[in-house]
């Protein structure tokens, strides 16, 4: 078959575009003039000046480009004066230029890449480098596609002036909902390096680290997530940590939490180690174990048709630590509130709480406190809204609120002297928050014709007058308000 002018092929999902085609229709061999061909499968695109299917899954382009980007603008993409590609190997290009943008960044008179849709076993790109500190440098990976859902990777590093190091990276991603991720790194370092550019702390020669986690949920209402770390000296994620933040940590924790949610209740416990990266001490508080236990607020008499809510949040904790106070903590914070509409105009809602902590600590000899706490809030507020016709047969609807708002709240001031050092005493509260809040949301119909509601912008400004700052005795050398 033979053809000019605005030419397209559609075999399957795959498309190709051109101004001249000339193709086999039993074998689909061929070659198209200043076309485009779309292969769906790999979201490959391979443009030219000629395209010309020499092979099943090969083709030859003269003048042309291939990228896995669907804009018409790419933002990367190979370009050469002859690229031969091999989908699920991999392609050859002679005067290969790497472009961003259009803008070439890049230039080799050969080279040879994969173009593979599935994952493979091999070895990866290693990095090369010099440095004053660590000498000449290579480090090399191998990534070992075990499974679909599992596979690893194991590095050697090699510095000239530092040392060896070794890694290996464990990935199983066991079901849709539940996967383990491990990594483990040594290395021995010279006792030159060690000498010149390491700081001692409490660094020993062999420096390791190992790094597991695990998530796993079953349903919705049930997670569990944990990670455990284990490190031979406070500097190694400074020096050998993988990403920016790790090698920033001031401090690294291991945990495992458990989570579980009903539709208004929620329970969470938590076992934390933490270790501190700045200093040797024995003074960090450890959370053995922490349990908080949510109730969200609800309506408690419902066959009365009267506004009482009740909300609940309590906790228990045990903080442990080699030296200073340890003890239990258990708190219990119920709230009560009743929100009041006039004429759907006007909300006030007015809501108390009471806190009672208990306190059981040992820091030579063994103790208990008790403190109780109250609190008050009254929050005013009104809601204006306009609904807009959009005319869009996805999104009819978009609906702008605007919600000022002004809340009183009040907590008086209470002798916490008492209260153990590895709790923060609770501060007083006498303010006065005026704010205003808009909301964009939207109506969003289905092909079945179901609706359902995004909330696309939401914006808060508010305002706080701090009562209690404002009447605060200004002594000679003190602070202003």
């Amino acid at each position: 078959a033979e053809a000019t002018g605005h030419v397209i092929l559609v075999q399957g999902d795959d498309v190709l575009r051109g101004e001249e085609m000339k193709i086999d229709l039993d074998t689909s061999l061929g070659i198209v003039i200043r076309g485009t061909l779309f292969l769906k499968k790999q979201n490959y695109y391979l443009r030219g000046e000629e395209i010309e299917r020499v092979g099943e899954e090969t083709y030859r382009i003269l003048g042309g480009s291939f990228t896995t980007c669907n804009a018409d603008w790419p933002a990367w993409r190979f370009t050469g004066k002859e690229i031969l590609v091999t989908i699920d190997d991999y392609a050859n290009i002679e005067g290969a230029t790497f472009q961003v943008k259009n803008v070439p960044v890049f230039y080799s008179p050969y080279l040879v890449l994969p173009v593979k849709t599935q994952r493979q076993s091999g070895f990866l790109f290693p990095q090369v480098g010099f440095s004053n500190t660590e000498g000449f440098i290579f480090n090399n990976s191998f990534f070992w596609a075990i499974h679909k859902h599992m596979d690893a990777t194991f590095y050697l590093d090699l510095a000239s002036k530092k040392g060896i190091g070794e890694g290996l990276e464990y990935r199983w991603a066991r079901k849709k909902d539940a996967e383990v991720n491990s990594y483990a790194y040594h290395v021995r370092e010279s006792s030159t390096y060690r000498e010149k550019y390491t700081e001692v702390l409490d660094r020993k020669p062999d420096r390791w680290g190992v790094d597991a986690t695990i998530h796993e949920s079953w349903g919705d209402n049930l997670l569990m997530k944990s990670r455990l770390l284990g490190f031979s000296d406070r500097q190694y994620f400074k020096d050998y940590g993988r990403t920016y933040e790790e090698r920033a940590w001031e401090q690294a924790y291991s945990y495992v939490s458990l989570a579980k949610n009903w539709e208004r209740y929620s329970l969470f416990g938590e076992a934390r180690y933490t270790t501190d990266l700045r200093t040797d001490t024995n003074t960090t508080v450890q959370n053995l174990p922490l349990i908080n236990f949510t109730g969200m607020q609800q309506q408690l008499n419902k066959s009365a048709n009267f506004p009482l809510y009740g909300g609940l949040t309590s906790s228990y904790g045990y903080y442990w630590r080699e030296e200073g106070t340890t003890g239990h903590r258990a708190d219990l914070y119920p709230v009560l509130s009743m929100p009041l509409k006039w004429a759907n105009y006007l909300e006030v809602t007015p809501q108390i709480g009471g806190r009672e902590t208990y306190y059981q600590y040992q820091d030579g000899s063994r103790d208990t406190y008790s403190r109780q706490l109250w609190d008050f809030s009254l929050n005013t507020a009104t809601n204006l809204y306009r609904i807009f016709d959009t005319g869009w047969e996805s999104v009819p609807k978009l609906k702008h609120w605007i919600r000022p708002e002004i809340t009183y709240a009040y907590l008086p001031e209470v002798n916490q002297q008492a209260v153990p050092d590895y709790d923060s005493p609770v501060a007083k509260v006498n303010t006065l928050t005026y704010a205003v809040t808009q909301r964009l949301t939207g109506k969003m119909v289905d092909q079945a014709g179901d609706s359902t509601y995004h909330e696309y912008a939401y914006l808060k400004v508010s305002q706080v007058y701090d009562i209690f700052e404002a009447r605060r005795k200004l002594d000679p050398g003190s602070a202003p308000r």
